[in-house]
């Protein structure tokens, strides 16, 4: 299990659920995500187990970590045949690790995140 802390909650990522503890009560907020950060007043999410859309990173609403609206997504170059298996924050910037690229999301005002690869081409890892 990993975790991360937003606001005045701790978020548990265990590979199937997110939780989040109020100081008071763990409450299971979403399913089948692997991986989150919080990042300038955004909680981030993804896993490539999400089915049909292994490539999708869902962010909360601003400043509330723990809601999330199902318009706030984007996805990392879908229908590439590889999916997302990891990702990191490198000053207040997302890295999404797929299994041949890295990503990046900018755009940090809700409706403006959007994907680049690392400089504007494609980063292959490895041959």
């Amino acid at each position: 299990m990993t975790f991360e802390v937003a606001n005045n909650y701790i978020f548990g990522f265990d590979g199937d659920h997110v939780w989040d503890w109020d100081g008071t009560s763990a409450t299971k907020i979403v399913q089948v995500y692997q991986w989150g950060q919080w990042v300038r007043g955004f909680t981030i999410i993804c896993s490539y187990r999400v089915k049909g859309y292994p490539n999708r990173v869902y962010w909360s609403n601003l400043g509330d970590p723990t809601t999330f609206n199902g318009a706030n997504y984007v996805d990392i170059n879908p229908g590439d045949g590889d999916k997302s298996i990891s990702f990191g924050k490198i000053q207040d910037e997302m890295q999404i690790l797929k299994r041949n690229t890295v990503w990046s999301i900018t755009g940090f005002s809700g409706s403006s995140f959007s994907s680049t690869t690392i400089a504007t081409q494609n980063t292959i890892i490895g041959s």
